[in-house]
This record gives C-alpha cells, structure tokens and sequence, in this order.
C-alpha cells in the first residue's frame, strides 16, 4: 500500500502491455488527484508477452522515451504485477502475533500457502482486523509472487532512470481506483451493488466484478483488438497499416 500526501513530490504510475508504455504522475490536491504529466509509446510485437517482459532493451528504451516526452517532477515510480502472477490468501493467525513474528511463521510454513520455491518468492502481507469469529486470532493478507516478476519491473524503472516506489497488484489498485471514483461521484449505492470492469487490450481482455468495492470474480482472456485488427486485414485484403 502506498498514498500521495501534500509534502510528496508525486508519484509516477507506469503500465508495462504488451502494446504500449504508459506513464501518468499524479500528485494530491485537496481531497482529489492531478495530473501533473503523462505519456504513452508504442512496443514493438513480442517485447511483451501476456504481460511479461521478453524484450527488455525494447521496453526500457520506450520506457526512456515516454519519461523525456512526460518530463515528470517526480522519479519515484509504483508498477503492478498482473493478478495472474500473484497469489493472494488471507490466513487466521493468533492476534498476540507481532509483525516480525508473522513474517517469521509465513516463512516457516511457506509450504502450505505458495506453491513455489520459498528461495524464488516475494511477499507481504497486510493484518486485516480481528477475525469476525474468535476474537483471540487475527486475520492477515497474503500476496506472494516470483521475484523474478517483480525483478524485471522494477529493473525496467531503474534502467530508464526512475526510482521504483512500490509494486502492487493490478486488482488491488483497480479496487482503490474504483473507491475513489465511487467516492467522487458521491455513489450512494448498498454493498450488495455489482459493477463489472472490462478493459479490452492489444492481445488480452480482463473482466472484473465489483461488489461493495471489492473484486469478487476476475478473469483475463488472451484475445484483444490486435486480433480483431488481424481480422479484418484478413478479411478485407488490407495491409496492416
């Protein structure tokens, strides 16, 4: 988790697809977000495959090329893993438990909530309150990953020159982009209120419903308007361009 406060010189927010490069930075003004500055550019095909990096040079020229067009404030930087590499679980522990301490039993009983290597993971978690049904124990957030996935990211930001703040979850960022825009709209709407999110990409789509702010089903398809494209030159005879 990470915020924008007012003594902050903003935060860059970058988007890694298979098509594009994206950068917006934002920075806090009153109860709302700015945009202080955003770019995009364009990936040659295959640099990004399902979301992972396969052609690091490509991506961090591009990468370079977005941040001198953007010429943003701020360098620190926040990416997201996708929610396919990430795995998320929440775990009733004692409440007595202190951070370290739950650290130090996620480690020791890694086997039974990552199906990976301990020595090829990175983790956090994040305690979630009382458990609603023993008051002594305590329930924690797991997000467990590859550091391999987090490793090409954040070694992407820092080869085109910017300072990698955070990475986060793409699901978990979609749920606290959709509160403040519920929050902005001033939506009055029960808990039980449903809302799905569809975002059409290059090579995938990703469908998510919302329910209460909180995701509850999501699920990625890999076909998206490049092969729509594909179609249509197929079917009419056209050059791509």
């Amino acid at each position: 988790m990470f915020g924008l406060s007012k003594s902050t010189n903003g935060l860059i927010g970058v988007d890694i697809t298979s098509a594009t490069v994206k950068l917006i930075e934002l920075r806090r003004s009153g109860q709302q977000f700015r945009v202080e500055s955003y770019a995009v550019g364009p990936l040659r095909e295959g640099a990004v495959v399902e979301r992972r990096i396969r052609n690091m040079s490509e991506v961090v020229d591009v990468l370079r090329r977005v941040v001198d067009r953007a010429r943003p404030l701020s360098r620190r930087a926040a990416v997201a893993v996708p929610a396919s590499a990430a795995i998320t679980k929440t775990l009733t522990l004692p409440a007595s438990l202190s951070d370290e301490e739950i650290e130090a039993r996620i480690q020791l009983e890694s086997d039974k909530h990552i199906p990976f290597p301990f020595n090829e993971v990175a983790f956090d978690f994040q305690r979630l309150g009382l458990n609603a049904r023993f008051g002594d124990q305590q329930d924690v957030l797991l997000v467990a990953c590859r550091q391999q996935d987090v490793g090409q990211l954040t070694d992407a930001i820092a080869q085109a020159g910017l300072e990698p703040e955070a990475v986060d979850v793409e699901t978990f960022a979609l749920e606290r982009v959709y509160g403040e825009l519920r929050q902005a709209a001033r939506n009055q709407s029960g808990a039980d209120e449903c809302v799905a999110v569809v975002d059409i990409g290059a090579t995938m789509n990703s469908f998510h419903v919302l329910r209460g702010g909180r995701i509850i089903y999501s699920r990625d398809t890999v076909f998206g308007g490049r092969q729509l494209t594909e179609e249509i030159r197929t079917r009419y005879g056209l050059s791509l361009d």
